[in-house]
């Protein structure tokens, strides 16, 4: 794991991890003038973090269930795509707060539909050097109570503690088996 990367694939594990200062245009996000979201980041750190559709192409079913049982809107959809080195395309449909409100200051996680990007081969997950594995995803927040509900809908493993400020942590163990900490 490189640190000047601008995503963190984790196989199989269904997560991305992002780090804001780090990010190129391959996500389309970029700190921007005049964008108080972007400018509250300030440094360096893990910004936030994807997780996929339990299904390909059901996008607006999780969506509409998310907004059933736990009262939140994912967000609206949003289509992306690029070309990978060898010309295949990646695709994909996103739904996050982005341009918008960012729900729980980057701990709840957005949504990503990869289409067939995993039958295709094209997936960053199956082209990323492989053999590093997700151990834990932390984070604190001023208001862990407020996110509970949504985070343990999106993402039931993750823990969130209270802390005057917001934090991501991502603990990954690499191919070699050293442990690596994300923050």
């Amino acid at each position: 794991i490189q640190r000047a990367s601008p995503s963190v694939y984790i196989p199989h594990a269904g997560i991305s991890l992002m780090s804001w200062a780090t990010c190129d245009g391959a996500f389309g996000i970029r700190e921007r003038e005049g964008d108080s979201f972007w400018e509250d980041f300030g440094t360096e750190r893990l910004g936030t973090f994807a997780i996929r559709t339990p299904k390909t192409g059901e996008l607006g079913k999780f969506r509409e269930e998310m907004k059933k049982s736990v009262s939140h809107d994912i967000g609206d959809p949003l289509k992306g795509s690029r070309k990978m080195p060898d010309g295949r395309e990646l695709t994909w449909t996103i739904c996050s707060g982005f341009g918008k409100q960012i729900v729980g200051d980057g701990v709840v996680p957005f949504v990503l539909d990869w289409h067939d990007s995993f039958e295709k081969k094209v997936h960053p997950a199956q082209t990323s050097p492989q053999g590093c594995t997700l151990l834990s995803l932390k984070a604190t927040h001023p208001k862990p109570e407020e996110l509970a509900t949504i985070v343990d809908a999106l993402c039931p493993s993750m823990k969130v503690s209270k802390a005057e400020t917001v934090s991501l942590s991502a603990t990954i163990r690499r191919a070699d088996g050293t442990e690596v900490v994300l923050k």
